[in-house]
């Protein structure tokens, strides 16, 4: 072989053991970039299911405060009165006509 050959045989190694290296290299952030934008994207998913989570608890105990009210009979005469416009049979109800 000529010095020449030798010479490009030489650099040819060379530039092989530093691309490969890169190239793994490159891969591998490649690789990590991609499971923190996965990452990131899980714990958006979970705040929100959490979010979700506590909103469905605070309603519950509305509603078990409301089921557990409902057996109350002062609780039923109030809604009847306010809400379904009941009154009681010895109640007399004044309505202005006035408009103001």
């Amino acid at each position: 072989m000529t010095g020449k050959q030798t010479k490009k045989k030489s650099f040819k190694r060379r530039l092989l053991r530093l691309l490969i290296p890169a190239a793994l290299i490159a891969y591998g952030a490649a690789v990590i970039v991609d499971m923190q934008i996965g990452v990131s994207q899980k714990q958006r998913e979970l705040e929100n299911i959490r979010a979700r989570v506590e909103s469905q608890r605070l309603d519950n105990a509305e509603l078990e405060r409301m089921l557990t009210m409902g057996l109350d009979e002062e609780y039923i005469e109030r809604y009847a009165r306010d809400y379904l416009g009941y009154v009681s049979p010895d109640q007399q109800v004044f309505i202005d006509i006035s408009g103001s």
